[in-house]
Formats: structure tokens, sequence, C-alpha cells
């Protein structure tokens, strides 16, 4: 028996390191790494949740999802200088937050150096956030869309950028995407220690508390289930 497993889940997770993340290209490499820099912070991200819980998103294809934000961030890159000159020809109408269009172009440039390929680095929520609806929705200046009798503070803001007729759905798509790799990272690993964990603890013949309490919830729920209950309740009067 052992109440540690830190050196075995860290082993664990190291070796879904080096098959995840070293094997990738320079782009792919900088996209997984953006959240998590190395096997210890990843580890830490899912650490904490138990081995009975249900999580959800279900694992997907990491692959799959590397090509999908590739391709939008291609999409998104034949979009951008459009959609910022049209942004931009507004600015003058003041109404979008100063704190928006300050940095707008401090932002801008990471964006569009990466969608580029000018640099790998990934750009950071802000900048990813830029062109996005929500990002624009956010710039906008409250005051300057209070709500009145007709329509709400939302409402009025929608309808500005409806007229402003700038298409963010390449931006928004490509947030989205980027978000769900970090997730789907995190998800990869957390299956890959629920596997990989047991067989670890069998090669080396250790068992630890949270093994004896999934197998023994795992044999309640089994064809011979009532059988174990019955036997239980032969044993004790009282399980905790």
């Amino acid at each position: 028996m052992t109440d540690d497993l830190a050196v075995i889940k860290q082993a664990c997770a190291d070796d879904f390191w080096r098959r995840q993340i070293y094997t990738r290209s320079v782009w792919e490499f900088a996209v997984l790494t953006a959240d998590y820099k190395t096997s210890d912070q990843l580890l830490a991200s899912v650490d904490f949740i138990a081995d009975h819980v249900s999580i959800y998103p279900l694992v997907e294809n990491l692959d799959g999802a590397l090509n999908e934000l590739h391709r939008l961030a291609n999409l998104a890159k034949t979009e951008l200088e459009q959609c910022a000159k049209s942004l931009i020809d507004n600015f003058a109408d003041q109404k979008f937050k100063s704190s928006y269009t300050d940095t707008f172009e401090l932002h801008y440039c990471a964006l569009k150096n990466w969608l580029q390929g000018h640099t790998t680095q990934i750009p950071d929520t802000e900048a990813l956030a830029l062109l996005t609806q929500y990002g624009l929705k956010d710039a906008l200046n409250g005051t300057k869309f209070k709500a009145n009798k007709t329509y709400t503070s939302d409402q009025r803001k929608e309808g500005y950028l409806a007229d402003l007729k700038i298409n963010t759905a390449a931006f928004d798509a490509l947030a989205k995407a980027f978000e769900k790799i970090t997730l789907m990272l995190r998800r990869a690993l957390l299956e890959t220690l629920r596997v990989e964990l047991d067989k670890r603890l069998q090669q080396l013949n250790v068992m630890s508390f949270d093994n004896l309490i999934t197998r023994l919830a795992e044999a309640l729920q089994g064809e011979n289930g009532m059988l174990l209950i019955a036997e239980l309740q032969q044993r004790f009067e009282v399980a905790f």
C-alpha cells in the first residue's frame, strides 16, 4: 500500500508530455504550451480531479483539433486587414473605450504577426479577442449605449456593431478553437493518467487507498454486486 502517488503520476505526465509535445512542429508546440509551459503545470491542472468523477467533454483527437485551428488561423488571416480597417474608420465617433482604441495597434500587430507566421509567439487574450463579437461588444463604451424605452444597452451595442458590417465569424471561431485546444490537452492527460497509473501500480505491485475505493465501487456496480453487498452486510454492521 502507498498513500503517495505523486512520483508515479509525474512520471506518467512526463511521458505524456514527451509524446504529445516534443514531437510537434514549432507552431503546434507554441499553441499547446501557451497556458501550461511544463508537464508539472499541466499535471497540476487536473491532479485534483478524483477517479470516479465523470469528465466532459469526452476525449477528442488532438491532431484533428490542431489541424482545424490551423485552418481557422488561415481564414482569419484573410479577413484581418479588412476587418481592422473597417473598425479603425469608426474610432473617430468615440463609441469605443479609449482603453481599446489606445492599445488596438499593439494587439493588432501581435495578432497579425502570429497569423502571418512571422512569429510563433501566441497573442495574449486581448489580442485573440480583438476582433471577436464578444471583444468588440465589450470594447464599446457603455455610457454611449445606455438603455432606453425601446432597447436594452446590449441590444443597442449589437445594433451598432451590425451597422458596422464587420464579419467577426472567423475570429470568433478561432478564439473558441484556441480555447478548446488547452481543454482537450488537459482532458487527454487525465484519460492517460486513469489508464497508465493503474498499469504502473500493477507493475510496481503497489496499490493506493484511492484504488481500494475505486475498485470496490466498480465491484459494487458489477454483475456480482448484489452478492458482494450481501457479503459486506454479513461482515460489517456499518460502512463509511
